[in-house]
C-alpha cells in the first residue's frame, strides 16, 4: 500500500478538514500537509492516456470510489455511440462509473460528496470543473498533465 502525502500552502481560512489527517503543521510556517495511508480516490479521465494512471492507483492499493469519464459520444461513419477507453477499463474492473455531460449543478456535487473521496486524480478529463467540485476531497486534487508545455509557460 502506498502512502499519499502532499504539502500545500495554508489557505487563508482553515476549513478544519475531517476527511484526512490534514491540515496539520508541516515543515515551515504557513504550510500544512495531508497524509493518508490509502486515500479513497475519485478518478476523472476520458482518453486512453488516463488508463495507466488509473491502473497505477489500483496498483498502489488505493480504493477507487468512483470514476468520472466523458459521456458516450457518436463516432465513426455510422455515428454509433462509443464509450470512452477509461469507461471500458473501469467497467471491466467493476468500478463505479459516472458519465455526466457536465458536473455543474448541485446534483453532481452531492453525488461526489456521497462518495467521500480523500483525493481527486484528474487525467485529461476534458471538462472544466467548478471550484466547489474540487474542494470536496479532503486532500485536494491532483492533475496529471501529459504535456511538457506547462513547464515552459512564459519562457
Amino acid at each position: 500500500m502506498g502512502e499519499f502525502r502532499v504539502e500545500f500552502p495554508r489557505p487563508k481560512r482553515d476549513r478544519g478538514n475531517k476527511l484526512c489527517a490534514g491540515p496539520r503543521p508541516c515543515s515551515g510556517p504557513g504550510r500544512y500537509y495531508c497524509s493518508v495511508e490509502s486515500p479513497l480516490t475519485a478518478f476523472l479521465g476520458t482518453p486512453a492516456f488516463a488508463i495507466p494512471i488509473l491502473h497505477a492507483i489500483e496498483e498502489l492499493g488505493w480504493p477507487v470510489v468512483g470514476v468520472y469519464t466523458g459521456p458516450d459520444r457518436p463516432a465513426g461513419r455510422g455515428r454509433t455511440l462509443s464509450t470512452s477507453p477509461v469507461k471500458r477499463y473501469a467497467q471491466s474492473r467493476g468500478m463505479k462509473v459516472l458519465s455526466p455531460g457536465t458536473v455543474r449543478g448541485n446534483d453532481h456535487l452531492e453525488t461526489l460528496r456521497a462518495l467521500s473521496p480523500d483525493l481527486l486524480v484528474l487525467a485529461a478529463y476534458g471538462r472544466l470543473l467548478p471550484g466547489e467540485f474540487l474542494k470536496v476531497a479532503g486532500c485536494g486534487a491532483l492533475n496529471v498533465h501529459p504535456s511538457l508545455l506547462p513547464l515552459y509557460r512564459g519562457a
